[in-house]
């Protein structure tokens, strides 16, 4: 079902084992396909504004997961004398044949995945419905193509798809958590830099400052211009010693 993209309820009962046809591409290589436009008003149940698809579901030859060697499987225990795709499984199953010759009936077919998922133990209640969100979601997660997706899932336009597909997972989640960690450390980090290049400079400042200060009064206390001595005096050759006394 995850292959196709189905719908969640509509349309299982009419599912038959011819719906899905076994064939080969131009590479001979296996794949299924249905053999039916769902959107065809005359499968009821289904919802004709949706576009008809041509979904193939190929296979993966020697992998225990094989799709197509999962639905031979199950087509082959099949009761013979039933045509539904759904049958009752048998209390007592045969080697070759495990279904009663009785279809699965509508309500049943609707809580098939709530049951599944309560059978199995799962923390997740799943629905039907979860099959078809898997599938627009998984796809879109891995870049697929919007119009590639629709084609799958049936869906006539963007908006419409855009309601099937889930949020960002867990892995994303923590992603955008550590991204504003780091956007909010480096915010602290830019504004603590900030204020201590403030404080450098005002200190660098109030240093040139004193110094400043320190050299003018020494200048004061040692005014050369009190050597009045010199005065208009013209002095050529010889070595000259000056020594300067502080009486303070």
């Amino acid at each position: 079902m995850l292959n196709f993209g189905r719908r969640g309820q509509e349309g299982l009962t009419d599912l038959k084992k011819t719906t899905y046809a076994k064939c080969k591409d131009d590479k001979g290589q296996e794949y299924y396909k249905m053999t039916y436009n769902e959107c065809d008003k005359t499968h009821h149940g289904v919802d004709s504004k949706e576009n008809s698809r041509d979904v193939r579901m190929y296979a993966k030859p020697g992998d225990i997961h094989c799709p197509v060697f999962s639905l031979d499987f199950y087509l082959g225990k099949l009761s013979p004398r039933c045509t539904a795709f759904f049958q009752q499984a048998l209390q007592y199953p045969k080697p070759t044949i495990w279904y009663a010759a009785q279809p699965i009936g509508k309500n049943k077919l609707a809580s098939m995945m709530s049951r599944i998922s309560e059978e199995a133990g799962l923390s997740i209640r799943y629905t039907n419905h979860c099959l078809r969100a898997t599938v627009a979601t998984g796809l879109k997660r891995e870049g697929v193509d919007d119009r590639a997706i629709m084609s799958v899932t049936g869906h006539r336009n963007v908006k419409s798809l855009d309601s099937y597909i889930e949020g960002p997972t867990d892995k994303q989640r923590r992603e955008l958590s550590n991204t504003l960690q780091r956007v909010a450390t480096a915010n602290s980090d830019s504004a603590l830099n900030e204020n201590k290049t403030e404080s450098n400079a005002s200190a660098t400042s109030a240093q040139n400052n004193s110094c400043q200060i320190a050299v003018s009064s020494s200048l004061a206390r040692n005014p050369l211009s009190d050597l009045n001595i010199f005065t208009n005096a013209t002095i050529t050759g010889g070595t000259i010693n000056i020594n300067m006394v502080n009486k303070e």
